[in-house]
């Protein structure tokens, strides 16, 4: 394994330890406008048969990284399931995948949620991000990290903060305007 592989790891690991809930997946991509890390990433396409067709899947099409294989054994498993030309830029070993899904770079994404896909270990990850890329490095040393998108933990959390300071509102709430009692709203015109 090489510096490619430890820098994807680590940045992997740290972004799984700021946020346990989002969901990470790996891409090859041909896109160069997939590969910046930040970039906001497009739902992929249903394929049928080897030929791409219009409908859209609900999110991006990526290897997924489930949470339990978020370390350097499990990292490996999804380098190898993305294919061998992604096995031979990282230096893993090439395992039994025979497949490749090619592309000019390999990107980590991260997203919200993620569902299953068709292929096996497919994760289609609904509002993806580019964290990492092969190419370009990390999104952290900038450190920015799903500034575009809160996960729904975080949605949730603000909302409910917001609600628990509008619980005691200051002031007279039944006479918002302190508006004298018994004075006629036209005399403030």
């Amino acid at each position: 394994m090489n510096a490619k592989f430890q820098s994807l790891l680590s940045t992997l690991e740290r972004l799984y330890d700021e946020d346990p809930f989002m969901a990470y997946g790996l891409r090859s991509t041909r896109h160069p406008s997939e590969s910046k890390p930040g970039a906001k990433l497009r739902n992929s396409f249903v394929w049928e048969d080897g030929e791409k067709t219009n409908r859209q899947l609900n999110g991006v099409s990526t290897i997924g990284i489930p949470a339990h294989d978020i370390n350097e054994r499990g990292l490996v498993k999804a380098i190898q399931r993305l294919g061998r030309s992604a096995a031979k830029l990282f230096g893993v070993p090439l395992g039994t995948v025979y497949i490749d899904y090619g592309g000019d770079d390999v990107i980590l994404v991260q997203g919200d949620s993620s569902e299953g896909g068709e292929d096996m270990h497919e994760y289609i990850i609904r509002h993806g991000q580019t964290v990492w890329s092969a190419k370009n490095g990390s999104i952290l040393k900038e450190g920015k990290t799903m500034t575009w998108n809160p996960s729904f933990r975080d949605w949730y959390a603000a909302k409910q903060q917001a609600l628990n300071e509008n619980t005691e509102p200051e002031g007279d709430t039944d006479n918002p305007e302190g508006k004298e009692e018994g004075k006629d709203d036209k005399e403030d015109e």
